[in-house]
């Protein structure tokens, strides 16, 4: 996610140090682990965690103390989140639309001009319609679960640029800031838009 995290160090003479944010991409295999176990517990595929460590031939061939990719984990409840978002902003919208919306997530999570993480960012003061309305507290489709999990194992496979930060439906939203904003793609009836 962001890479670079800032520390203040206090002291008689504060000082700023820039460290790298560690990676959530190491799994130790466990006693009983199977990787379809470890696919549900890290909210991702049995496909994507196949693709992530092409080294492993055997699907049913892992050892204890095995280490594997296991891609960029959210929590649960940050899945959780994201998934209800995508039913609230996208449920009547083709999949990759629904796959669009956690991209525009994902890419704000990499931009430093928005919160550094997902729940942040989806409550994020005046940013989603259904945070206002209180949608965002419906349970999630299982379209848009599915469609949440292939966006997070495939990240950017529909928008293909992470500059895209901004979706809305032209027909219901009227705002003098969509003017600034470079369409990307329509996907549905939502446009995927950039700063320009």
């Amino acid at each position: 996610m962001k890479n670079i995290k800032a520390i203040l160090l206090s002291g008689v003479t504060a000082s700023l140090m820039a460290i790298a944010a560690p990676k959530a991409l190491a799994y130790e295999i466990q006693p009983g682990d199977t990787l379809a176990k470890i696919a549900v517990a890290h909210n991702t595929t049995l496909g994507a965690l196949s693709h992530m460590n092409p080294r492993i031939t055997d699907l049913n061939n892992i050892y204890v103390g095995q280490k594997i990719d296991v891609g960029d984990a959210i929590t649960a409840s940050e899945f959780d989140l994201l998934a209800r978002l995508v039913t609230a902003e996208a449920d009547s919208e083709p999949y990759e639309g629904k796959m669009a919306v956690v991209e525009v997530v994902l890419n704000r999570l990499e931009s430093p001009e928005f919160p550094n993480t997902i729940t942040e960012i989806i409550y994020q003061e005046g940013q989603f319609e259904p945070v206002m309305n209180g949608w965002i507290d419906k349970d999630a489709s299982k379209a848009s679960i599915l469609a949440t999990r292939d966006a997070l194992d495939y990240p950017n496979s529909i928008l293909k640029d992470k500059d895209v930060l901004y979706f809305w439906d032209p027909l219901l939203s009227t705002n003098f800031w969509q003017e600034t904003l470079t369409p990307v793609m329509t996907i549905g009836t939502h446009t995927f838009s950039k700063e320009v």
